[in-house]
């Protein structure tokens, strides 16, 4: 797939929900509004890369190195209501090998009931979700397996870091 460079990020919110099932991706129903909070200077298959505008009141975490993510259990934060962040358990399953940039880095299965519940799993609109492992940024998911939407696919963070000095 092609980058893009340029453009504007604009601040959403999610209104609902699609539940995701066997073979049927499930997807967040969000509104943009008008307000720009940033701007995109390059859009690629490792993410999207800007500046943003804005003070934001969350703390920085940092990066684990891929050489050191393990299986075991993890977290995604991700947005379900309005702009509320929440904090769902996950399994990385596995962990693959890298040493160049791919944007399936992490295998990851989603254990928390809650999230179950109410998305089935890995839902479109989750792409950019943080994954957290032992207090670091390991990844961001990047796909759903649409036969299993329990399970997915993250991207190191390392190579989201790099892409950065690029």
């Amino acid at each position: 797939t092609g980058a893009m460079n340029g453009g504007t990020l604009y601040s959403s919110s999610v209104q609902g929900i699609r539940k995701g099932s066997s073979g049927v991706p499930g997807e967040k129903y969000a509104t943009l509004s008008t307000t720009k909070i940033g701007s995109i200077e390059k859009n690629n298959d490792i993410g999207i890369f800007g500046t943003m505008n804005v003070d934001t009141d969350h703390s920085l975490i940092d990066i684990l190195s891929s050489k050191k993510v393990h299986k075991g259990n993890a977290k995604i934060a991700t947005v379900l209501h309005g702009n509320e962040i929440q904090y769902f358990d996950i399994e990385i399953v596995d962990v693959k090998s890298q040493e160049s940039k791919d944007i399936k880095g992490l295998k990851i299965k989603v254990t928390d009931s809650d999230l179950i519940q109410e998305t089935g799993g890995i839902i479109q609109g989750m792409s950019g979700s943080p994954v957290i492992q032992d207090g670091y940024l390991v990844g961001a998911v990047s796909h759903v397996t649409v036969e299993d939407p329990l399970c997915g696919f993250a991207v190191f963070a390392e190579w989201m870091f790099y892409e950065t000095e690029n």
